[in-house]
């Protein structure tokens, strides 16, 4: 364990997924050590990247409950995300129209058109969701987990998570 390091930004969700190179499980166990190092953990994609938004609630309490982290960071895109989120998190109870309006529509990736195809997204996507099709980056959604990581490396901001 390194001693420069304060804060691990870790990769939870109750269905493990985006975790490389393990499982769930064994993030669960890293994570207990590095708390045990006292280390501090955030937790990253607790709604798998906008994949678990069906089963937000699971997904939300399972990193609220979860015991080995300081903090959990959850994207947002409206008012009533922000309200869902906050109450589970906190522990108190989500009403079901709450619920049902804060799962509304799910997220998606956007490859705009003005993309030059230099594929630093493919490069960069460990999950091989991103391929160069005629000279412009496409994702594949069976394998993409929206982690963002692709849009982070785009020189010209032409991939968003949505």
């Amino acid at each position: 364990m390194r001693d420069d390091v304060d804060v691990i930004f870790a990769i939870l969700n109750v269905h493990g997924l985006g975790i490389v190179d393990g499982t769930r499980e064994d993030m669960e166990d890293a994570l207990c050590f590095a708390r045990q190092m006292g280390k501090g953990i955030y937790i990253m994609k607790a709604l798998g990247g906008g994949h678990l938004y069906g089963r937000a609630l699971e997904a939300l309490e399972y990193a609220r409950d979860f015991p080995y982290k300081d903090s959990v960071c959850v994207g947002i895109k409206n008012i009533s995300e922000l309200q869902f989120a906050a109450k589970c998190l906190t522990g108190q109870e989500v009403d079901s129209a709450l619920q049902e309006e804060a799962r509304g529509q799910g997220r998606r990736l956007v490859v705009q058109e003005w993309c030059q195809g230099c594929g630093l997204c493919v490069q960069r996507c460990g999950f091989g969701a991103m391929t160069l099709d005629r000279g412009k980056a496409r994702p594949d959604m069976s394998k993409c987990v929206m982690c963002g990581y692709c849009a982070r490396v785009c020189p010209h901001f032409c991939i968003k998570v949505v």
